[in-house]
């Protein structure tokens, strides 16, 4: 799978758990396009994604419909690994407006 470039896995209850295996995997070092809308993924999975030493590729990511939440936003506006994020979709997250301001204060995405 090292020339998979975009991974779709919408409502598929992955929830943080499935979120911890995506984002250990190494075969997905590659992944540019990431969607995972309507998974049940909260702030642990947000977690997850940002820190992951495999999803460093990351151009769009999908996480509409989850619950990550402020927390979860806020988590996501400080990693250091989703620099290359042009495409960011947290729609019906409940994020609000102190995860809204923390995604759009960051330095972290400099290509949004």
């Amino acid at each position: 799978m090292g020339k998979l470039r975009l991974l779709s896995i919408g409502k598929n209850k992955l929830k943080n758990e499935g979120t911890q295996y995506l984002a250990d995997a190494p075969n997905l070092d590659q992944i540019q396009e990431l969607y995972l809308n309507d998974n049940e993924i909260k702030e642990d999975g947000a977690n997850a994604i940002q820190s992951s030493a495999f999803l460093k590729n990351l151009t769009h990511l999908d996480l509409n419909q989850n619950s990550i939440g402020e927390n979860g936003a806020h988590i996501l506006s400080i990693s250091g690994n989703l620099m290359f994020l042009k495409y960011l979709n947290l729609n019906h997250n409940n994020i609000g407006e102190n995860g809204c301001k923390c995604i759009a204060d960051s330095d972290s995405f400099p290509l949004l």
